[in-house]
């Protein structure tokens, strides 16, 4: 039986796809949602996100709503990608949680900011 709780909503839905436990910039640890397509993404590039103007919020430290578990369990990392990348796959810009804050950066600015 699934949780009323919606931060115990948000927590199976990333449970329940492996590709939302990976972070949807670089494939670390997540500890974030990004609240613009309901992605799951570590600490590290939730910061940068932020920088480039995005909202992104805590998974344990957020008091969501039901209305905010809705959203991100009808979102996730795959509809994320497929949304924003299309038929770009990365490859040429893809970074991992060892890649340089520079390179993370790049990524960030072409994935979200410029949507190539």
């Amino acid at each position: 039986m699934p949780s009323a709780d919606p931060t115990g909503r948000i927590e199976a839905f990333k449970k329940k796809d492996k590709d939302n436990g990976k972070c949807a910039v670089c494939g670390g640890f997540v500890t974030t949602v990004l609240m613009q397509h309901h992605s799951f993404v570590c600490s590290r590039c939730s910061g940068f996100l932020r920088e480039f103007g995005l909202t992104v919020k805590g998974i344990t430290m957020t008091n969501w709503t039901a209305a905010d578990a809705d959203k991100i369990c009808n979102g996730g990392n795959r509809k994320e990608r497929d949304h924003l990348c299309g038929g770009w796959d990365g490859k040429e810009l893809a970074v991992t949680p060892d890649s340089s804050d520079r390179d993370v950066k790049k990524f960030i600015q072409a994935k979200y900011v410029d949507k190539k």
